[in-house]
């Protein structure tokens, strides 16, 4: 979650505003606006401090179906209080998502259908991460419109095509395919799986429960005639995507066709846009065996 509205000392409720701009709000407030763009560590070590302020944050998300299981995750979120819908949750967890910097919070029996309303406090200080939050668990994301997204439930099934498109377009991870099919392979002929546009960062095989190799750059072929066998095969395809559809650029109108990502393509005003922008992953066109004599 990108957008929160934000009170400061207990002043007026103000946005929404994409986070990191309330991030630029709170440091003007404490007094380090000369200092935007530094890294805390390097701010401490120039004996920079910060005047004292209370932060106040509210995000809110809509839920059509009530997940399995849901976790907010907030990179060092013991600096924080926290609420969901009124009800106060404690922070001191020991459990973690991604890294161990990021907290990692079951707000699961606090959530409820419709609009959902979550609350982080704090003192402020520069040990504390004003940054974008996150929701982990068992779900799927629908999206509403160009720039609203509801929780709902995951797929029964997926097919060919980016899973951005079917239900995980804030996911990263892996995903794995799974395809029975029939062969009465030739002793005199080599067998080679081919991946049709695929979009991750490796593609892990493996066929009739054995590994057979793993395709991190082109061609997208791998011999799989030894691990053939007459009649049913089972073949299995993990995708790896990498961190960008979590973790962004969301927000940039280059989109997956930025020729380079830094810092600034993160909080640019001038090509800031509202409507996520997602890069697709998965197996987009299916797979096929190519048969060699």
């Amino acid at each position: 979650m990108d957008y929160c509205t934000y009170s400061i000392d207990g002043g007026q409720w103000q946005g929404p505003l994409p986070v990191w701009k309330v991030r630029k709000e709170v440091m003007k407030a404490a007094g380090l606006e000369p200092y935007v763009g530094l890294q805390p560590w390097s701010m401490i070590r120039k004996g920079i401090t910060a005047k004292p302020i209370e932060i106040k944050m509210k995000f809110s998300f809509s839920v059509e179906d009530l997940p399995k299981s849901l976790a907010l995750v907030v990179e060092k979120v013991h600096h924080y209080s926290l609420s969901v819908n009124g009800k106060a949750i404690p922070t001191d967890t020991s459990e973690w998502h991604w890294d161990k910097q990021f907290g990692k919070v079951n707000i699961t029996n606090s959530v409820r259908k419709g609009i959902n309303e979550l609350e982080l406090s704090c003192l402020y200080n520069l040990d504390v991460e004003i940054e974008d939050i996150f929701l982990v668990g068992d779900f799927s994301v629908k999206r509403v419109d160009p720039c609203t997204m509801a929780i709902t439930r995951e797929p029964a099934r997926l097919k060919d095509g980016s899973w951005v498109d079917q239900g995980y377009p804030f996911y990263s991870g892996t995903i794995r395919y799974q395809k029975q099919f029939r062969m009465s392979p030739s002793r005199k002929a080599n067998y080679v799986l081919r991946l049709a546009n695929p979009v991750g960062t490796l593609f892990s095989v493996s066929l009739n429960g054995r590994e057979v190799g793993s395709m991190w750059k082109q061609p997208w072929e791998l011999d799989i005639t030894k691990a053939l066998r007459r009649g049913d095969n089972s073949l299995d395809i993990e995708v790896v995507s990498s961190l960008r559809n979590t973790f962004g650029p969301l927000h940039h109108r280059g989109g997956d066709k930025l020729p380079w990502t830094g810092p600034g393509e993160f909080v640019t005003e001038k090509d800031w846009i509202d409507q996520y922008q997602f890069a697709a992953y998965g197996l987009l066109k299916g797979v096929e065996v190519v048969v060699s004599r």
